[in-house]
């Protein structure tokens, strides 16, 4: 609520005593706007990021493509990568809600890995960053946790492409969860295996009898033509060696979602 709100409209109520409303003026002139404490619908495991809610895309160049729910289709939206970052996807939601869980999926048609960051806004205008992997890179399903918030504005800006400079996505879902997690540096610390077909891992280097032989969760048959190359070692390694060097979270030949 703006000063002028607050002063011609809550004022001449008398709900409030004028020190109140002096004290709540004296907040939001000393306060950035993210900074202040908001109320927010909450929904929890409730995908918000969708038509259904009243959420719409104010930036892109498909504007319909993430909000329609549908992460079946690629439908994808895509903006050009810039040096300065001043580039995004922008989606507003039908009202400020509570969300400390989004999932994005980006292009994973090729081998092409994208890098990204995504903040958050209550008025288009103060913008806080609740991820930062511009130093990360990512494909296919991102399912991303951060501490719990309001906001009504969420933008993801694409930092890195491994192919060319657009930044490839193709759904987008935002909610809060319940589900118990840990953060350590802003990313999840899992307590389960990561390394799955159904995580959506992936070798990326390696040769073997049939694809994804290490991810598929069959411990018992050997594949003994399954070699890794660990470039931190610079050597190659057979699969009893390849076990070790994987609990040892040496993660170079198999990508993970973050």
């Amino acid at each position: 609520m703006s000063f002028t709100e607050l002063l011609n409209d809550v004022t001449p109520l008398g709900l409030l005593s004028p020190d109140a409303i002096l004290d709540a003026i004296k907040v939001q002139s000393e306060s950035r706007d993210m900074d202040l404490n908001y109320r927010g619908m909450l929904l929890p495991e409730e995908n918000i990021a969708t038509m259904k809610y009243g959420a719409q895309m104010e930036k892109g160049q498909t504007k319909s493509a993430l909000s329609d729910g549908d992460t079946q289709n690629y439908d994808l939206d895509r903006h050009l990568i810039d040096d300065g970052c001043r580039s995004g996807i922008e989606m507003k939601l039908c009202q400020p809600s509570i969300s400390n869980h989004i999932w994005i999926v980006l292009l994973d048609r090729d081998s092409r890995s994208h890098s990204s960051s995504i903040e958050v806004s209550m008025d288009e205008l103060d913008w806080i960053r609740v991820t930062d992997h511009s130093q990360y890179l990512g494909h296919s399903w991102q399912k991303l946790y951060l501490p719990a918030h309001v906001s009504r504005y969420i933008q993801i800006v694409g930092t890195h492409n491994t192919v060319n400079k657009s930044f490839h996505i193709v759904a987008l879902e935002r909610m809060f969860t319940n589900k118990t997690f840990t953060l350590e540096e802003g990313l999840r610390v899992p307590m389960e295996d990561v390394a799955t077909i159904a995580d959506c891992a992936s070798v990326i280097e390696g040769v073997s009898r049939s694809q994804n032989t290490l991810l598929n969760e069959d411990t018992k048959n050997s594949d003994w033509d399954s070699w890794l190359y660990m470039s931190s070692a610079g050597k190659w390694y057979n699969r009893g060696s390849t076990v070790t060097a994987i609990h040892d979270r040496v993660n170079v030949v198999i990508t993970v979602g973050l």
